[in-house]
């Protein structure tokens, strides 16, 4: 990569993603592969008899994508879902049930959410290697979860899905998890603070996640996904608000299940990486745009498009690939006649959601 200096008037267009779609034969479900299927699993203490048994905020998020996405085919994790807190003490035992979170006993009649959380992860993978192995593909897979199906969600994930089973996964939406990492800033969303992780630990990055849209919301003063104490310098301190779970129980209630619903209808209604045949020549993102490279300038490029990460400049016969996501560096130089204009920055490492907004109409 070589620097550019470049002064660029930039329009960041509203982010649209487009999924890896590679077919996969032996399907079990064959042509009755749905849409998309949404597998969600609910938090602690709610019930199955309740929000169709796969939790609040995913109520919220299934209800706006089947709008979007008719033919939506929700599933319910069916794991305990064991309760952590609750008011009055007569519930004592589900305080109980929150040791178990930190001690991770099992077996032993002390703690239940530790074994509630394993058989939720067990649960789940077995339904995503199935609809994977079905369906991956065909349909679009998007995995939720709320606090401690968050957990389990993220988990799965991680660290029970392959990296080729991963690539068939569209979206990851997880809210208030306990294990969330305030500093994974690609798929953190919310009101938290970025100093500030999980009640039960730092969830590893979910790093490089290739064409997986992954949404993790946490909102200030949520004692799930935020912990109760600030960290101040070497000391911690109490945070008054996190004493009570308002925060944690608002997921349903502040657009961001829409939000996040809105994302993966863009997603799944995008071309294939690959899908065109020619550079967006009618697309003008950056003009009035001056492009300085190395004492040669062009001004007023025929045509450009950006996405938060990338632009691409078409001047003359040829087209240039610039990378804007830590200062301007070109990254390549392609002929205008290039066959496939998004498989080949797709070959490049280029990730499919900026393609998809490098090329939309």
């Amino acid at each position: 990569m070589r620097a550019v200096l470049c002064s660029l008037l930039v329009v960041a267009p509203v982010a649209a993603f487009a999924p890896e779609t590679t077919a996969k034969g032996g399907a079990a479900l064959g042509d009755a592969c749905p849409p998309a299927f949404l597998l969600a699993s609910r938090g602690s203490g709610d019930k199955t008899a309740k929000d169709e048994g796969i939790g609040r905020p995913e109520l919220v998020l299934k209800t706006r994508l089947s709008k979007l996405v008719p033919g939506l085919q929700p599933w319910a994790n069916p794991y305990p879902a064991v309760g952590v807190f609750s008011w009055p003490w007569e519930h004592f035992s589900q305080l109980v049930n929150g040791a178990g979170a930190v001690t991770k006993l099992s077996g032993l009649g002390l703690g239940a959410y530790h074994d509630s959380a394993v058989e939720g992860t067990t649960s789940l993978a077995a339904k995503a290697h199935q609809v994977i192995r079905d369906c991956g593909g065909k349909s679009a897979i998007i995995l939720a979860g709320y606090s401690q199906g968050a957990q389990v969600t993220a988990d799965v994930y991680q660290r029970d899905l392959g990296q080729s089973e991963r690539s068939d996964v569209t979206a990851v939406v997880l809210f208030g998890d306990p294990y969330f990492n305030g500093g994974d800033r690609s798929v953190d969303r919310g009101s938290f603070s970025g100093r500030r992780d999980g009640i039960l630990g730092k969830r590893p990055a979910f790093g490089s996640n290739g064409h997986t849209l992954i949404l993790s919301y946490c909102h200030s003063h949520d004692p799930i996904c935020q912990g109760v104490f600030f960290r101040v310098g070497p000391t911690r301190t109490l945070d008054v608000g996190a004493l009570t779970t308002l925060q944690h129980k608002n997921y349903n209630s502040r657009g961001e299940p829409e939000q996040a619903a809105e994302a993966i209808a863009r997603l799944i209604a995008a071309p294939a990486p690959g899908g065109s045949s020619v550079w967006p020549t009618k697309r003008n993102d950056g003009a009035p745009a001056l492009f300085i490279y190395l004492g040669a300038s062009f001004i007023s490029p025929d045509w450009s498009s950006c996405s938060p990460h990338f632009c691409i400049v078409g001047s003359g016969d040829t087209v240039y690939v610039f990378s804007i996501a830590n200062g301007i560096d070109q990254v390549a130089t392609l002929p205008l006649a290039t066959p496939s204009p998004t498989g080949t920055l797709a070959q490049m490492g280029m990730p499919a959601s900026d393609i998809a907004v490098l090329f939309r109409s």
